[in-house]
């Protein structure tokens, strides 16, 4: 059984598309949160992580009244999300490994309120929940091993609505199919060595258009 804490920090760029249009925002975040990992004997694992933190986000015409006119903001709110997972590690005598996961994914970032000139704006709540099934292969005999990894994504939800002076706006929502790939290096914890590490770059296409890259370090004990 593996637990521990950690802390996160992210930042970002993204463009939304609407039936009102394009926009255009960028975001950061801060936090924290708990995980669990559990391995039996045959390398099937389960997985389990909880965390909050504080993201702000700043975005430009992300908003359009009747007339077409595009409005954006620079908003401060709270975040939440959990994740669970389950997969199994298939290991070949070449030093190989292949592994096959599914993992649930659940994040809300809480509602915010702004003025824009005379408009008064309530954005509600933006909940997002997906499943990812894929796969991951790599070698695992060196201090620093390779993989690359494969994936199927769906949102079940990721819309989001609002209003202005009462009147509802036009939603946008990321709901649908996705695929994921990634590639990366990862350095693993040994009893001479407490130091873990990972650094991958991934990419969206799909539904969910995107790239980016992550690096983890950990302590372990």
């Amino acid at each position: 059984m593996q637990y521990g804490l950690f802390g996160e920090y992210g930042k970002g760029n993204y463009t939304l598309h609407s039936k009102a249009g394009r926009g255009d925002g960028d975001t950061h975040y801060a936090g924290g949160g708990l995980l669990a990992k559990w391995t039996n004997k045959h390398s099937v694992y389960a997985e389990a992580s909880i965390r909050q933190g504080r993201m702000s986000d700043t975005a430009t015409d992300i908003l359009h009244d009747g007339a077409g006119n595009g409005y954006g903001y620079n908003v401060h709110t709270n975040y939440f999300g959990v994740h669970l997972g389950l997969g199994k590690v298939f290991c070949y005598n070449s030093g190989r490994s292949l592994d096959v996961y599914g993992k649930y994914f659940y994040t809300k970032r809480n509602g915010v309120n702004f003025e824009t000139g005379t408009d008064h704006y309530n954005l509600d709540s933006v909940t997002s929940s997906s499943l990812r099934i894929g796969a991951r292969y790599g070698n695992t005999d060196k201090k620093w091993n390779w993989y690359g990894g494969l994936a199927y994504e769906y949102e079940f939800d990721g819309e989001a609505n609002g209003t202005v002076n009462d009147t509802v706006i036009h939603s946008a929502s990321v709901k649908g199919s996705s695929v994921r790939g990634e590639i990366g290096l990862r350095m693993d914890a040994t009893k001479d060595n407490p130091w873990k590490a990972d650094i991958a770059i991934y990419g969206y296409g799909g539904k969910h258009r995107d790239f980016g890259g992550n690096v983890t370090v950990a302590y372990t004990f």
